[in-house]
């Protein structure tokens, strides 16, 4: 009766298996799917990455720069940074007023790292923007992050701007570098020093001959 059963099988599935061999009808059809789909996960996987490991070394070399570039920016007292951040406190509340002051002058990866989550935005021309969340819970119920915008090849700070948490920009600091096309005239002066605004002018009488 077993024999029967199985020897009435291949009717079952498919008639027209019948006409073929045992080991045609043993190859699952299913099985042609399942490496194909093999293949492919693993590289998504590897090439998102990819993408990652490389934004975390942008920002990583970019905070670097920026430290290496307030080296020489001597520390400030306590009463600037207080100042600082009274003048700071016109615009924006105590808690994003202080992480403002923190990035301002000298400046330390590992300090950078503590406080904030930094993030890569983009690189729009010779300046890469970085994103600064902060870790902690209480810190983001003031703010939503800090983003700054860097100089690739130098480091230096150029612009700051508070994100709000309804995602709104305000910018806090901006250098004043010049415009990179823009042209600075130069005055020479006899003995080096520009006269001031309010001194005479004298003048030389001439004599003809």
């Amino acid at each position: 009766m077993l024999e029967f059963c199985l020897l009435a099988l291949p009717w079952v599935i498919d008639p027209a298996l019948v006409q073929r061999t045992g080991r045609e009808i043993a190859a699952p059809m299913a099985t042609c799917v399942r490496p194909a789909m093999m293949v492919v996960e693993p590289n998504l996987v590897c090439a998102s990455s990819k993408i990652h490991l490389s934004e975390m070394s942008a920002v990583s070399n970019c905070l670097r720069r920026w430290e290496h570039a307030t080296t020489q920016t001597p520390e400030r007292s306590r009463s600037q940074r207080e100042d600082f951040r009274r003048r700071m406190q016109e615009d924006f509340n105590e808690h994003t007023a202080a992480a403002i002051e923190q990035l301002m002058g000298r400046v330390h990866e590992k300090s950078l790292t503590a406080i904030h989550e930094w993030q890569f935005v983009e690189r729009t021309g010779d300046c890469i923007f970085l994103e600064a969340i902060p870790k902690d819970e209480t810190e983001r119920l003031f703010y939503g992050s800090l983003r700054v915008s860097i100089v690739a090849e130098s480091g230096i700070l150029e612009q700051l701007t508070v994100v709000d948490r309804n995602h709104s920009h305000r910018i806090a600091w901006r250098s004043e570098r010049p415009v990179k096309d823009e042209r600075i005239q130069l005055v020479r002066f006899e003995n080096g020093i520009p006269p001031a605004p309010n001194a005479p002018l004298r003048t030389a009488n001439l004599r003809v001959d």
